[in-house]
């Protein structure tokens, strides 16, 4: 088994060994405590790869993975059998497993006790997932909230934020959630220059914008700084494409709702910046300014005007410029031929 361990750092290797159904001795193996430590590092390897994940499914390697999470005896779970539950919770049908029964109710339940940053990193994946699964998590969510909100530990933070982005449920009291938690300056403060590393920022700004999916959110947000702040963040960030990619989502769901939309387009200069961002080198970034833009000019005629104006210029100076090439290249070509006739 340490000699398989040694090899399975080699892709090639290991892609061999799964071949040849290695990953079913393993999870026998996995049942019998001598072999267990090296199993779950040969496991955790194979499951590194992507087109292997779905090869747990049927095995009992879920179960017993879960199983052994649920009740490891230290205070954190040991870090090569948390990782491949990490790794295996990527995979929906994975996912789904590790949910089944209570399974679900227990690693919360766990989570609020431990506040173990890699347990929640491996609910955070399995509420990523659409469905049942997802469902499961709603009861829980002000919970979740609630130790978003208490923790000091940026590693538990992020997680949590991500757990609470995905809940994209039509369901779920958001706007009940922000006033009980006074989740309004716990965001404006993390918002703040300077105040989060980027990663909570990011997921930060996803979690408000599954909140303003929730039309009581609007005037919550819209009584706050909070629009503001994210229209200031987005000037801050503008290097950092994933940050920018999400404001402007979270910005054309607060474009929706009335409220929202009179302080974008009244208080802010937020049409001028996403007339910049359609020459963005991201095409995701230019594809979602495009869309935001056409969101206002379904909800105010004159900066309909503007925006339509904008857009034929930036769409006309392409079709210069393709032109000017194209020429370029006829004339090239016909110089080569006549260096060739000579």
């Amino acid at each position: 088994l340490r000699l398989m361990l040694n090899l399975s750092f080699d892709t090639e290797t290991r892609s061999k060994l799964v071949q040849d159904g290695v990953i079913a001795k393993l999870v026998d193996l996995l049942k019998k405590p001598q072999f267990r430590h090296v199993c779950l590092k040969l496991l955790y390897h194979i499951s590194m790869d992507d087109k292997c994940k779905s090869m747990f499914t049927y095995t009992d390697c879920i179960p017993m993975v879960i199983n052994m999470v649920m009740n490891f005896p230290e205070h954190t779970v040991e870090k090569t059998l948390i990782a491949l539950a990490i790794n295996l919770s990527n995979n929906p049908r994975n996912a789904e497993i590790m949910g089944q029964g209570e399974s679900l109710n227990t690693l919360l339940s766990r989570l609020f006790q431990t506040k173990d940053p890699l347990l929640a990193k491996m609910l955070r994946n399995i509420s990523q997932h659409d469905g049942e699964i997802k469902n499961k998590f709603a009861e829980f969510v002000s919970d979740i909230a609630a130790l978003a909100r208490q923790t000091e530990d940026p590693n538990l933070l992020v997680e949590l934020l991500g757990i609470l982005g995905n809940m994209t449920l039509t369901d779920i009291p958001f706007a009940q959630i922000l006033t009980d938690y006074d989740m309004v300056n716990f965001l404006h403060k993390h918002l703040s220059p300077g105040a989060s590393e980027d990663d909570i920022v990011l997921e930060l700004v996803i979690f408000i914008g599954t909140c303003i999916q929730d039309p009581r959110c609007a005037p919550i947000f819209a009584n706050s700084q909070l629009v503001s702040a994210l229209y200031d963040l987005m000037a801050d960030k503008q290097e950092d494409d994933e940050i920018v990619l999400q404001i402007t989502y979270t910005l054309y769901r607060c474009l929706q709702h009335e409220c929202t939309r009179v302080i974008l387009l009244e208080q802010t200069q937020v049409v001028s910046y996403f007339v910049d961002l359609l020459y963005d080198k991201n095409a995701e970034i230019r594809k979602m300014a495009d869309q935001t833009l056409d969101l206002v000019m379904e909800f105010d005629e004159e900066w309909a005007t503007q925006i339509r104006l904008r857009k034929f210029q930036i769409y006309n100076a392409e079709w210069a410029t393709q032109i000017r090439l194209r020429k370029f290249q006829i004339y090239n070509a016909e110089w080569a031929t006549q260096i060739r006739l000579r």
